[in-house]
């Protein structure tokens, strides 16, 4: 049945676009548009993924114009932007190229453009600072409006995390890696799912960013401890994540034939999301993952073999089935 569903899928991206333009505005399933996008693109290359998103953006654009309070049309521009980057990576990875370097390339580019933002504008914290604080007070002026006792907890928790708005553009570069790498694997495991069921398993245990990355990580930390310059910390941050799925993609290694291994990685992700809600010690089960993703590029800890093409398999008459 799944693989009836994207089969119609990606022999009609124009209802896939439309899709993805539901879950978009949905709120609650905002993650899944990009999925969409990265499922169209696998299957049938940039041919049926532009399509798609061309689709997405033209209802969006009518919404807009039919509900002028629905959004802004810069937010449609961006979901073009960012849906152009998915359809990108995803022919990239249907080409063969692996999980990891499309993560870390996303990374990069990221940080070259928060470079690019910090040389170009005079106090690039401050603005980006007033930036976030101007639209938060434009959203909790609404939430106000409705639910005035949340809206007073909201703006007393908005307080409390002054101490951390120098470091807001390193944590914004950390999430959009984080969402961008979490969207990609979304559509890759569905696809995969319903045309080669396990490769996507198999190339996520074969995830790692290599050693170069690895020591440029580590020279842009040394670099930031002896600093102690918040652009500095907000180069760095947008880099953890690699070494995060990098982490899991070692352990998620060492339990696949473990007879508990899925209690158990049931509990570490339960654990890690529990970290993100709650912080507290928990938040050091993430650093550890993180610091055993970066060991993993020097010591190459054990995995088991995979395939020597990284990109998920699809069908016989897919060209990502033959590379």
């Amino acid at each position: 049945m799944l693989r009836r569903f994207v089969a119609h899928l990606c022999d009609h991206p124009v209802l896939a676009g439309l899709i993805a333009a539901l879950f978009y505005t949905s709120g609650l399933f905002t993650l899944l548009a990009a999925p969409v996008f990265v499922i169209v693109t696998l299957q049938g290359g940039l041919r049926r993924g532009l399509p798609a998103l061309a689709s997405s953006v033209v209802a969006l654009l009518i919404l807009t114009l039919a509900f002028p309070h629905s959004g802004p049309d810069r937010a449609v521009l961006a979901f073009a932007f960012l849906g152009l980057v998915f359809v990108l990576a995803s022919e990239l990875l249907r080409r063969g190229k692996s999980l990891a370097l499309i993560v870390s390339l996303a990374a990069l580019l990221l940080l070259a453009a928060l470079a690019i933002y910090a040389f170009s504008v005079p106090h690039p914290l401050g603005l980006f600072e007033h930036t976030l604080r101007t639209a938060l007070q434009h959203e909790e002026a609404l939430f106000a409006h409705r639910y005035p006792a949340e809206a007073h907890e909201l703006e007393h928790s908005l307080k409390t995390l002054k101490p951390l708005y120098p470091y807001l553009l390193g944590i914004f570069g950390l999430y959009a890696v984080l969402v961008f790498a979490v969207d990609l694997f979304i559509g890759a495991a569905v696809h995969a799912a319903a045309y080669s069921p396990g490769s996507f398993g198999r190339h996520f245990r074969a995830f790692r960013v290599g050693k170069t990355l690895a020591f440029l990580t580590l020279a842009l930390f040394l670099v930031t401890f002896v600093v102690r310059r918040p652009l500095l910390s907000d180069a760095f941050l947008p880099l953890l994540p690699l070494y995060l799925f990098q982490g899991l993609a070692v352990v998620h290694a060492r339990l696949y034939a473990h007879p508990a291994g899925r209690l158990l990685l049931f509990l570490l992700y339960a654990l890690l999301v529990f970290a993100l809600l709650a912080g507290g010690v928990f938040v050091y089960l993430a650093l550890a993952l993180v610091l055993l993703g970066w060991i993993d590029n020097f010591l190459t800890l054990t995995r088991p073999a995979g395939p020597s093409s990284p990109a998920p398999a699809g069908p016989p008459a897919s060209p990502s089935a033959r590379s």
